[in-house]
């Protein structure tokens, strides 16, 4: 195989990886909740459910449910309901506006993030600006970039990049047969 077909065969081996990658990260995503975002509702429920196209994985998931003045309104941590859907149990609520925001981990490797809202005894729909606390509720779980886990991943990349370029571009050798062994004369023993 010639090295331009190498390289050929490796761009098109990363863009098939890339690109399955993120289908596969974009192919899952909140299909409806109950309540749903921007109801109105004359009571609060008990429970806020999420529902996704993916499946999620409940214990590295969190959502956070608060009130207008910024108050959790969950309880316990959010439980799998079915194969597709999150329940997480809330307090009830005060008259207002209530958020719901979410950080998802699907079972496919794809993460979902959002805010939802909806109303309680109202009348109205719920107004989505960082007063009635929307934003409250966003800062509760942000990650990080570990410098430590960045730096590793770069040098593995950088190892693997350099052994890929040097099994690519090394210098072909042809098959050449072996010397004829010369005949060298036996020395006598004495």
């Amino acid at each position: 195989m010639t090295r331009a077909r190498w390289a050929s065969a490796v761009v098109v081996g990363l863009v098939v990886l890339f690109g399955w990658t993120g289908a596969a990260w974009a192919g899952s995503g909140v299909a409806s909740s109950v309540p749903t975002d921007g109801a109105v509702l004359a009571s609060a429920p008990s429970a806020v459910e999420l529902v996704f196209t993916g499946r999620p994985v409940a214990a590295a998931s969190h959502v956070a449910v608060r009130d207008a003045a910024g108050r959790s309104l969950a309880v316990g941590e959010p439980r799998p309901s079915g194969d597709r859907s999150l329940v997480q149990t809330v307090r009830s609520a005060e008259r207002g506006d209530v958020s719901v925001t979410y950080h998802v981990v699907l079972a496919d490797g794809g993460e979902k993030i959002g805010t939802l809202w909806f109303s309680v005894g109202t009348g109205v729909r719920p107004a989505r600006s960082s007063d009635q606390g929307g934003e409250a509720a966003a800062p509760l779980h942000e990650h990080g970039i570990d410098p430590l886990s960045a730096v590793l991943l770069l040098v593995n990349a950088v190892v693997v990049f350099v052994a890929v370029a040097m099994l690519v571009l090394r210098p072909r050798r042809g098959v050449e047969p072996p010397p004829a062994a010369a005949q060298q004369p036996e020395m006598s023993r004495r």
